[in-house]
């Protein structure tokens, strides 16, 4: 599994409200955005970052219900 974890300036600071308020299910909210997804080695990221930091999982721990307070 590989996943990216994204940088933006401050001046993207509404987009992210944007972002974190709208559902992806009823309109295409990265291109309503004005976000561009790229990919590198099968990573998505947006190429509008200011830093991306690609990543890849490298273990699984399972939990169990007495690992919990």
């Amino acid at each position: 599994d590989v996943f990216s974890l994204t940088v933006f300036e401050n001046s993207w600071r509404k987009m992210l409200g944007y972002c974190g308020t709208v559902s992806g299910r009823q309109e295409d909210k990265v291109a309503k955005a004005g976000l561009t997804v790229a990919h590198k080695d099968g990573v998505p990221y947006f190429e509008e970052n200011r830093m991306a930091f690609l990543c890849k999982k490298l273990c699984v721990t399972p939990l169990a219900e007495e690992d919990f307070l």
